[in-house]
Order: structure tokens, then sequence, then C-alpha cells
């Protein structure tokens, strides 16, 4: 490539964040297709073709692994170039579905994904380490592949972003993925705490059938001005998640530790190297409700120790922000450019 050209094609929003060394896909893509083709790259098996071909001047390209990025493995390694760098890689939860879906998972999905990885990747970048060890045995990639960099849990608020709290007592849950509403709402209810949520629209159904008699208030596709503001004005925050067995609830317990509002958290392996009970979060067993409302009871009957256990996950956070999170990407990055093959 020429010095006028950057050195990776990244379709993922880490592409803003690492400008010395990526040029973000869609931008460049409606530059060298025209905005006729932006519709078609919307569907994700055409967005990794057009990814791949766009990407082929590019010392690596980054495919975005929820949007086409398995597909554009698969299409790489057709090639034999392992250029490929996937970043913050979560993988299916196969472990929590059903035997015959495992089963099926192991002998007709994943040998041909563990062949397409290691014949594309130059470098795999993960947040736990149960999913680095997952890759390397479930796909065959090396260890040198792999990098572990974890979710930092401080430094997402902007400084001048003032949140006005929400009103009222209240404690507060909220997600998209992996929530565990039916548990909640049960511990609530043997609490008879204030329970206020945020939900998304494909859990709106499940939540008014839970909430039949109208006692949690509910919310649904709150603006992160909103989701904001409901978690500073929160008594506590809820971290109420299935076992999927992959990462989740990172971003929500860094939201709740800026914004000074204690967690009490599943212990779920989607979270593990990031709870400590009673340092990061309180930590309860999943799928749990007596444990869940025994744990808010006592929290919320002593503000004392809600705010020892605000402090400790601010000082537990502080060692790491979003900031050294970059650089360590940034370095990933390089590392994975140097294995990769022109």
């Amino acid at each position: 490539m020429g010095s006028d050209k950057k050195l990776v094609l990244c379709d993922f929003w880490y592409a803003d964040e690492l400008p010395a060394l990526t040029v973000p896909f869609e931008p460049y893509a409606r530059e060298r297709l025209g905005h006729w083709a932006v519709p078609f790259l919307k569907i994700p098996p055409l967005r990794a073709m057009a990814l791949l071909w766009l990407g082929r001047k590019f010392d690596a390209v980054a495919p975005n692994w929820y949007r086409g990025g398995r597909f554009a493995c698969f299409l790489q390694s057709l090639t034999g170039r392992k250029c490929l760098i996937l970043l913050e890689c979560i993988d299916y939860g196969v472990e929590a579905k059903g035997p015959l879906t495992r089963f099926l998972y192991r002998i007709l999905f994943q040998p041909f994904m563990g062949a397409a990885l290691r014949r594309s990747v130059a470098g795999l970048q993960v947040l736990t380490c149960r999913e680095r060890d997952l890759f390397k045995t479930r796909y065959g990639l090396s260890a040198q592949a792999i990098t572990l960099i974890t979710w930092p849990l401080k430094g997402w608020l902007k400084p001048q972003a003032a949140v006005k709290p929400a009103q009222g007592y209240y404690v507060f849950s909220s997600g998209r993925s992996a929530c565990d509403w039916e548990t909640l709402f049960k511990a609530a209810e043997i609490g008879g705490w204030a329970l206020k949520i945020a939900c998304s629209t494909k859990d709106l159904g499940l939540v008014k059938a839970l909430n039949a008699r109208g006692t949690v208030d509910v919310q649904c596709e709150v603006s992160l001005a909103e989701h904001d503001a409901y978690v500073a004005g929160a008594q506590l925050y809820v971290l109420c998640l299935q076992e999927q067995y992959k990462s989740s609830g990172q971003v929500r317990l860094a939201a709740c530790i800026e914004a000074g509002v204690p967690v009490v958290a599943s212990d779920v392996r989607g979270l593990e190297g990031y709870l400590v009970d009673g340092v990061s979060a309180a930590v309860v067993p999943p799928k749990n409700p007596e444990a869940l409302a025994k744990r808010v009871a006592a929290l919320l009957a002593d503000p004392e120790a809600r705010a020892d256990l605000t402090r400790r996950a601010r000082e537990y956070a502080d060692g790491y922000t979003r900031a050294d999170y970059f650089r360590a990407v940034e370095g990933f990055v390089r590392d994975a450019l140097a294995r990769a093959e022109p």
C-alpha cells in the first residue's frame, strides 16, 4: 500500500477509535461503490463480499463478527490469505442450547468454521479468559492468534455530560440481551421493592406477561439519555442475567459504576473476570430469586453499605479506563498486522 493509505479496512465501530490504523468501511464503500450500493450493504452476505473485495489492497480487513463476519471468514479462507482481524469477538453461546442444537453445531458448523478461522484470521480479540480458551478448543486457533483485552469499567461517560437523575425511590434494571426477567420479577415480588425496568421491543411481550398486576414500571426502547437518568436516580441497579456462556453485561456494569450506583449482579460466565463480590458488585447465583431478593433487601436497608459498595467499585475500576483499553486494542491490531499475509 502507498503511504497515503491506511492499513486496515474496518467494519466495526472501533474504527473511530483507531484513526491512525483504520479506514471505516461504510464511508469508504459509499465513495468507491456509490450511494446506490448502500442499501445492499444491509444484507450481511453482500456486506461481507463488498468488504473483502474493497479490502484487497489493504494490509488487513476487520469484519464485523456480528454482521456478516462469519461469512467473511468463510470467503476469505478460500483465498488462502490470512489477513482478517476480529475485534471484540463473542461467539455463539451454544452451551445454553438444547442437546440436538449442540450436536448439530458440533458436527455440521464447528469443523467448517474452525477451518475458515484458521485459514483467514491474523488476530482475534476476546473479552474473557473463557472465550480465549473457547476459540482455542472449539475452533483450533493458536494461542498466538487470540488476544484477551478485557472491557474497561471506567472512562465511558463524557465529563461534560450532566445527567439529571430520575425521581423516586426504586431499583432499576435494563438490557437488550441475556436478561433474566423471570428471576428479576420473582425477586421483586418476594422483596416487595419498587422496580423500574427498561427493556427491548423483543422482550416486551414477556415483560408485559410478567407484569400482569402492573406493579413494575416498564419502559421500552428508551434513549441513552433516559437510560442514564434512570440509572443515576436508582438506589440500586440489578444486573439479572441468564447463563448464556458468552460475554454479557460489561457495558451495563461500567455505566453503573461510573454513575455511582451500586450493582447486584448474577454470577454468570459472561461476567467472568469482572465480578468481585463486595467490590465491583454484590454477586448472587443466577436463576435464584430468593438470593437476589435477600441481597437487594439488605442493601436497600443499609445506605452505608450501598455507599461502601459504590466506593469500592469505583476504586476497582480506576486502574483501567477506556483510554487504556483502546491503547491495548491498538497494540493488538499492530501485532495482527505484523502477522497478516500480503
